[in-house]
C-alpha cells in the first residue's frame, strides 16, 4: 500500500508522436540520474536537467528509402565529419565557438554542422 501511494505524487509526462511515445521523468527516485539504454527497449536520455525515456531507435531500412533520404543523410554524415575535424583545430573551432555565440547555437560542433550544410556543394 505505502508503494503505490508514493508513485502516485511523482509527476511523469507522456509526450506521442509519430514514431514513439516518450516519457518525461520529474521526480521519480527509481530512475532518476539513469541514462544510457536497457537492451534493445528503452533509452535514458538528460538533457536540460529534464529526464526523457524513450524507445529504443530503430535503424532504418535503406531499401525502404528513397533517393532523396539517402542522399541527405549522406550530407549529415559528411557534415559530422567535417564537424568533427574542424574541433580538432584551435582556430577552426574558436571561430566557430564565436559563430555559435552569434546564431545562439548550442556549441562549435553544431554551428559547423549549419555552415557546411548551408554552404556545402548540391549533389545530384
Amino acid at each position: 500500500m505505502e508503494i503505490g501511494w508514493i508513485f502516485c505524487h511523482f509527476t511523469t509526462f507522456f509526450v506521442a508522436n509519430q514514431n514513439s511515445t516518450i516519457m518525461i521523468n520529474n521526480n521519480n527516485p527509481i530512475f532518476r540520474g539513469m541514462y544510457g539504454q536497457i537492451g534493445q527497449r528503452l533509452v535514458f536520455r538528460n538533457y536540460n536537467g529534464r529526464q526523457y525515456i524513450s524507445k529504443f531507435p530503430q535503424t532504418p531500412d535503406p531499401s525502404k528509402q528513397s533517393e532523396a533520404q539517402r542522399s541527405t543523410r549522406s550530407r549529415f554524415k559528411s557534415a559530422s565529419a567535417y564537424a568533427k575535424e574542424c574541433m580538432l583545430k584551435l582556430e577552426r573551432k574558436e571561430y566557430y565557438q564565436e559563430m555559435a555565440k552569434h546564431l545562439k547555437l548550442p556549441n562549435a560542433y553544431t554551428a559547423a554542422v549549419k555552415e557546411f550544410m548551408r554552404n556545402a556543394p548540391q549533389i545530384s
